[in-house]
């Protein structure tokens, strides 16, 4: 059953530093996330807040990348850092054309969801020479 994992931050001063170009090189890295579908990146402007919806085919898969990401996203500096799962009523999502796949069609390599979340912490670092995910 796929799963939305929505993660919530004010960004620190080094992620409001980054070039268009370094937030792409981010978003790129992020689509090795085992289990990861999909991901939406949101901002509140006005009220300063960053958000990420994320769409997994799997909660524990999900719940891995929740302990990585708030790792990541803390070491980045930011606060007020909070994280909400949501399970996905599919069947009425697809009715209103969510991108929700059937199965587990995703066309890529899977990897062991610590490996792949410490890949994309570290920007493809060797998680065999650091397995701890603070690089």
């Amino acid at each position: 059953m796929s799963v939305i994992l929505q993660i919530s931050y004010v960004p620190g001063s080094a992620m409001l530093a980054w070039s268009p170009e370094q937030s792409l090189e981010m978003a790129r890295q992020m689509a090795v996330v085992p289990g990861l579908r999909w991901k939406l990146w949101t901002r509140d402007e006005a009220e300063g807040v960053w958000c990420g919806i994320y769409l997994f085919g799997a909660e524990s898969a999900a719940r891995v990348w929740e302990r990585q990401a708030k790792a990541l996203l803390a070491r980045f500096g930011a606060i007020g850092i909070t994280s909400q799962l949501f399970a996905v009523d599919e069947m009425q999502s697809r009715a209103t054309r969510a991108p929700i796949p059937v199965g587990d069609n995703i066309n890529r390599t899977v990897r062991q969801p610590e490996e792949a979340a410490h890949s994309a912490i570290c920007g493809g670092e060797d998680y065999r020479r650091n397995p701890i995910p603070e690089c």
